[in-house]
């Protein structure tokens, strides 16, 4: 007894698609608006190697800009339409056999203007040029099986990476990003310590950190090039070493409580 049954698959047809846009009426009006300035202490620069430079006095405030009223539009768009051509896929039927052997036929799509000319002057258009898809033959794959045959389990490992959140991090806790060594829970890249982001940031405790930016040392630090504790900025250095906050920010400052530039020793 044979079986040879036969699948034939007609072939289908989209019609073309049309799309209406109604007309769109847009307009933007905007009243007056007055900005009053605070006032400002004076603003010096203290460099430890000369006398300190003032470079802008205090201001009492109180001065004014105000922005004029305006109105743009109305900016009028019409209505219009989309027109997405019908196409056929295959222009000759599918048949399926069995044992399996198919055979789709080449098909064509055809081009046609998607985008209609626009309002405004614009006299934009586009559309797309005709598609050929060549014909895809799957011939027939045979197969034997008797009674006493046992098939698995089957196994194929080819490449895999277990589940985790980053890529080569090497930290107590998951971490995100690459290369991240420490007590982790962080992201970045090449950072040591715990709670790190950024680019090669690091803490000689494993434990400690809570730094972001590149190439920080120490604790509580955003920036660049920072070295020590509750640190902002770039090229800072606390001179009350890498856990305890010396409250630095600005650029260059050495020591604690400043905020700056190239300012050394303790501020106010």
């Amino acid at each position: 007894m044979g079986l040879d049954p036969a699948v034939h698959v007609g072939s289908i047809t989209v019609n073309p698609i049309t799309v209406r846009t109604p007309p769109v009426l847009v307009s933007y009006s905007q009243g007056a608006v007055t900005s009053t300035s605070g006032p400002t202490s004076e603003i010096w620069v203290k460099p430890s190697f000369f006398p300190g430079i003032r470079i802008a006095p205090s201001s009492g405030g109180g001065a004014t800009s105000t922005q004029g009223a305006y109105f743009v539009g109305p900016i009028s768009i019409p209505s219009g339409t989309v027109t997405f051509p019908g196409f056929t896929i295959p222009l000759d039927p599918i048949d399926i056999g069995l044992p399996v052997s198919l055979t789709i036929p080449g098909f064509t799509i055809p081009g046609g203007t998607l985008i209609p000319t626009l309002p405004l002057g614009l006299a934009l258009s586009n559309g797309i040029p005709p598609v050929d898809i060549p014909a895809i033959v799957l011939d027939r794959i045979l197969l034997d099986l008797h009674a006493d045959t046992t098939i698995g389990p089957i196994n194929v490992p080819i490449a895999g990476f277990g589940g985790a959140p980053g890529f080569g991090n090497s930290t107590t806790l998951p971490s995100s990003g690459f290369f991240n060594t420490g007590a982790g829970g962080g992201s970045g890249f090449s950072n040591t310590g715990a709670g790190m982001s950024g680019l090669l940031n690091a803490m000689s405790d494993p434990l400690l950190g809570s730094a972001s930016g590149f190439a920080n040392f120490g604790t509580q630090l955003s920036g660049i090039l920072n070295r020590g504790a509750g640190i902002s900025g770039v090229y800072n250095t606390g001179a009350l070493g890498v856990v305890t906050a010396a409250v630095v920010s600005g650029f260059g400052n050495v020591g604690q409580q400043l905020s700056g530039l190239l300012f050394t020793g303790v501020g106010p």
